[in-house]
């Protein structure tokens, strides 16, 4: 994605890696606000199926049955492992999530 910025705009080579590390940091605060939004999507489509979730959590597993407006099923469930492995690697310390296929 930043070779595609990188091709729009021109600036000093110097400032290269300053620009990369500056355009890395916006883009994960998008990204952290977008799967913010896709994650309460999900939770409300699966509490109006009347699931049990808490109202100040996640429970991976039941939301990865209600995948949100325009998110296909099998992408869906493929983001919420990620997500339920890095949750447990915080609880439980290392999983090896990195080396496990999704």
């Amino acid at each position: 994605m930043f070779d595609r910025f990188r091709t729009m705009y021109r600036w000093d080579p110097k400032a290269h890696q300053s620009i990369r590390h500056s355009f890395l940091c916006v883009l994960k605060d998008w990204l952290r606000g977008i799967m913010s939004n896709t994650r309460k999507s999900s939770k409300k489509k699966a509490l109006n199926a009347r699931e049990r979730i808490p109202n100040d959590g996640y429970i991976f597993e039941i939301q990865c049955k209600y995948p949100p407006d325009r998110v296909p099923r099998r992408k869906w469930e493929c983001m919420c492992m990620v997500c339920y492995m890095k949750k447990l690697e915080r609880v439980y310390g290392n999983t090896n999530c990195d080396d496990m296929e999704v």
